[in-house]
């Protein structure tokens, strides 16, 4: 896992197996990392195993915020993210999944 800096970190079960799972999103530190840059990652909780990095859609933020919760109010775990891109521009990306899906 990354050290991060201008950084947001939530804890949600998105796969629902009854495990708490981290995003992150931040600026990798310079001078700890040589990929240095804008990350957003989701990893899953796999408990005896640890944490394991989940492919996602998700653009790199700095600068950033992120809450997980039933905000549209089906049942299933979504993700509000917001913060600046690579390019310095601000977004506020939502990202739902559709009932049963757990990819991301």
């Amino acid at each position: 896992m990354p050290q991060l800096i201008d950084a947001a970190a939530a804890w949600g079960d998105y796969d629902n197996d009854g495990d708490p799972d981290l995003l992150v999103s931040g600026l990798i530190i310079p001078d700890v990392s040589p990929s240095a840059g804008y990350v957003t990652r989701l990893y899953r909780n796999a408990r005896d195993r640890g944490f394991t990095l989940v492919p996602t859609i998700f653009p790199p933020l700095a600068y950033s915020a992120a809450a997980w919760g039933d905000f549209d109010n089906d049942g299933d775990l979504d993700l509000v993210l917001s913060g600046l891109t690579t390019n310095v521009l601000p977004v506020k990306p939502s990202f739902s999944l559709p009932d049963g899906d757990t990819r991301l």
